[in-house]
């Protein structure tokens, strides 16, 4: 008889619900809901590097996603859903209340954004996270050895620390904060209340200062404290965190009537998107599965005996479990990639919006990143030809830092539209492999290179010029939503249906349609533009904002 699992994935800008017939690997429906609010960018600032998602958005597409997608089904189908599995971005906190409610659910709070999600990418608490480094530093211990040795803007305690200083208003009506992908489960299974609500390792260990080794698992009340007294009312209400192959419950009476679903689904513990994914390209021992969209997020698997008390510094984190069970969970990644080719569209479409051509704005804009590629491919590229940094929202690896810019240089009145824009490529593949190096330069070998997400399968010659520069081969997913796949993977294993996420992975993985081999060529004359960028970027370095 045919079992089938939800795979859910709470992506930057929607929700996608996957149906896969967990027998056999069958994708047998799928929908996607975008955030409306998000989607007019009602309580965001880029100018202040604001990005904040209001909980409706949420709720409503994570209602209208998933009856969209099991509509399709018959009700013998619908009956054999047996588990959900459920992955957001992170870190995304946000403010609840005592009984769990999240504020801006609450109609004094319904248009403060401080009391919304705060977004993977909102940079806001910047000058908190250089405090909080700079005060980890200077402990017993280093609380942030087990996150790369920086602790960044983008993360749990940084943003809360900046809300509760900043609104006093929302410091006062927090019971807690809870991460976006431990807020959704425990929504599908009424276990939204503090005191049983259960956090995922995947967040509090990249994100939020978690680990196994320290007391009680986080830094001590003291550590909290010095920053604001109000901290260690917040630690206190943080669970020991749960591994992904743990179950949180069962579908609420409530959700189950919304849904049109049964009470006997399980909902597993919740996982950070980039994470799920990795368990949906495939992920093994030394293999570095890039996820690459607006931003990326490198994952890499290491078996425990071979790491022992090895940390890789200037990374977002390794931790025990974080993807795998009984693995080291080590995570990277650049905070812009598709952003940057998305703001040179952008740049060179000004006239078109100018003038609101609205048709001429629909088709130019279409195909213009598409031409882009094609012709940057044929550039004859040398030494001299522009360069760049890919800064632009900060650096998340190696080594954090929000306050850098990114840059172009060796510009000349011979420069053009096209050479820009590979200049901007290059850049942003640059910044991948600073990354692999990093991790290979401390120790930690990565023997296989997996890409997924929307570049991995709209640009051949993104992926190409990665291939050049890593100088190795490069598989790309067969499946798009391999985030959500993983979601789905996640979920069979909580029902049961499999007796780990490594046997799930085996039956449920779709494989890989595409593998890039690097050309000699044009990697010796990357191996030299490598220099320039390092250079820029030293330069660079120096330029912080304030």
């Amino acid at each position: 008889m045919d079992k089938f699992v939800l795979g859910i994935d709470f992506g930057t800008d929607s929700c996608r619900t996957l149906v896969v017939n967990a027998m056999t690997g069958a994708i047998v429906s799928s929908a996607v809901c975008e955030f409306t609010r998000w989607k007019e960018q009602r309580f965001c600032r880029s100018d202040l590097m604001q990005y904040r998602q209001h909980p409706l958005d949420h709720i409503e597409s994570l209602t209208q996603s998933i009856v969209a997608a099991v509509s399709k089904l018959s009700a013998e189908q619908k009956e054999a859903i047996v588990a959900i599995g459920i992955d957001a971005t992170g870190s995304t906190p946000g403010p609840v209340n005592k009984d769990g409610v999240q504020l801006a659910l609450l109609p004094e709070f319904a248009n403060e954004p401080d009391a919304m999600f705060i977004l993977w990418k909102d940079h806001t608490a910047t000058a908190e996270s250089v405090e909080i480094t700079a005060s980890a530093k200077k402990q017993s211990q280093d609380y942030t050895r087990f996150c790369g040795g920086t602790y960044s803007a983008e993360w749990f305690w940084a943003k809360i620390l900046h809300i509760t200083r900043k609104n006093k208003k929302v410091r006062e009506a927090a019971y807690t904060w809870v991460e976006h992908s431990d807020w959704l489960p425990a929504l599908l299974t009424d276990t939204i209340k503090p005191d049983s609500l259960i956090r995922n390792r995947c967040a509090a260990g990249h994100k939020g200062l978690w680990h196994e080794s320290f007391p009680n698992g986080y830094p001590p009340e003291e550590f909290f404290y010095a920053f604001d007294p109000d901290l260690p009312r917040i630690l206190k209400t943080l669970s020991p965190p749960r591994s992904v192959d743990s179950v949180i419950g069962n579908l609420s009476k409530e959700w189950a009537e919304r849904l049109g679903l049964s009470q006997n689904i399980v909902v597993a513990t919740g996982i950070i998107d980039a994470h799920c994914g990795a368990i949906g390209a495939g992920i093994s021992v030394n293999t570095m599965v890039k996820v690459m969209g607006t931003s990326t997020c490198d994952m890499v698997l290491a078996d425990p005996s071979a790491v022992k008390d090895k940390t890789v510094h200037g990374i977002s984190g390794q931790v025990d479990g974080s993807v795998l069970p009984h693995y080291i969970g080590f995570e990277a990644g650049q905070s812009s990639f598709g952003d940057i080719y998305a703001w040179y569209e952008k740049l060179l479409s000004w006239p078109l919006y100018f003038f609101k051509n609205e048709i001429t704005i629909k088709t130019g804009t279409l195909s213009l990143l598409s031409a882009l590629d094609k012709e940057a491919a044929k550039l004859p590229v040398t030494e001299n030809t522009d360069y760049a940094v890919d800064w632009f929202n900060g650096r998340r690896t190696p080594d954090a830092n929000q306050r850098v810019c990114a840059g172009v240089g060796g510009l000349s009145l011979a420069s053009d539209t096209v050479s820009v824009y590979y200049a901007l490529a290059e850049s942003s593949v640059f910044g991948s492999y600073a990354i692999l190096n990093r991790f290979e330069e401390e120790g930690i070998p990565i023997k296989a290179v997996i890409g997924t997400g929307g570049i991995a399968r709209k640009s051949p010659f993104i992926m190409q010029l990665m291939a050049d520069c890593f100088n190795r081969n490069i598989s790309v997913t067969k499946e798009m939503q391999t985030v959500a796949l993983g979601a789905a993977i996640i979920a069979a294993a909580a029902g049961k249906i499999y007796e780990n996420i490594e046997q799930a992975q085996k039956a449920l993985l779709r494989g890989y349609d595409s593998v890039y081999t690097p050309n000699q060529t044009r990697h010796e004359i990357l191996k030299k533009r490598w220099k320039k960028y390092t250079a820029f970027a030293s330069f660079l370095n120096t330029m912080e904002k304030n």
